[in-house]
């Protein structure tokens, strides 16, 4: 099923229209708890087929913490979209500096 879905996905990327889209959401990588309703995961390499099918640029969405930033930046994406990285930490600056942070040394 997770095969299927990151192959109707990476079409879907690819199908982007660039008059009409500026970036893709590569994704859902892993589950995530600010959306109940979201498609079934592609997992941690999922990204990787999207990003390298879309003719736009693509962020890394679905249930991503700091920890996962370098493998989201390895398989292309230029950006990871995060909620419950800071939103659901108990110290909402702490959380969003240690993302930057995580970006910044990748020198992305």
């Amino acid at each position: 099923m997770i095969e299927t879905g990151r192959t109707l996905k990476s079409a879907l990327a690819a199908a982007a229209n660039v008059a009409l889209v500026d970036y893709i959401g590569a994704g859902p990588v892993f589950a995530t708890p600010s959306r109940l309703d979201h498609k079934a995961r592609v997992g941690g390499d999922g990204p990787a087929a999207q990003v390298a099918a879309s003719v736009v640029p693509a962020v890394a969405i679905g249930g991503l913490k700091a920890d996962h930033v370098a493998r989201a930046f390895s398989a292309g994406s230029q950006g990871v979209a995060v909620v419950s990285a800071i939103c659901g930490q108990p110290d909402l600056e702490a959380a969003a500096c240690t993302l930057r942070n995580r970006i910044d040394t990748l020198g992305a």
